[in-house]
């Protein structure tokens, strides 16, 4: 299957005169980041998945470790940094989430903006995601969906 930018790139390939006005290019490139920001919100909630399982690991662990009493686990000292570890992925999973509804309903451009600079803490996917959906909110293409 060829994506929409490749697709218009070969449309206009033979005559490459065409190709070089920017009326063309513009098109093409509007095609490929309408496309793009169409999966975006689907890749935000696939990363808020992938960093939930942590969470639910860790305070699986907790809570069989209260009910079998196991007093190497119930240290403070072990249990410290494991809240502390669950509750940033707690915190990245409900910023993923809400972003991923932000951005499928159009609404708060400037929010997603925030949440996907925050997003670029979440090393090395959310990253990319962050930097991916910065640069196409920030795009006129894209600034103009938004009511």
């Amino acid at each position: 299957m060829v994506s929409r930018g490749r697709a218009c790139r070969a449309a206009v390939a033979p005559a490459s005169a065409v190709a070089e006005l920017p009326v063309v290019r513009r098109i093409c490139r509007y095609l490929s980041m309408r496309a793009a920001f169409r999966w975006l919100p689907y890749c935000y909630l696939a990363l808020a998945l992938a960093c939930a399982i942590p969470v639910a690991v860790v305070l699986r662990s907790v809570v069989s470790a209260y009910q079998t009493h196991d007093e190497d686990v119930l240290s403070t000292s072990q249990l410290i940094p494991s809240f502390t570890l669950a509750f940033l992925a707690l915190v990245f999973v409900l910023a993923f989430f809400a972003n991923a509804v932000l951005l499928l309903r159009r609404r708060r451009r400037k929010l997603s903006l925030v949440l996907g600079g925050l997003a670029c803490l979440a090393f090395p996917f959310g990253t990319v995601l962050g930097a991916v959906s910065i640069f196409l909110l920030t795009r006129d293409e894209i600034r103009t969906q938004y009511a």
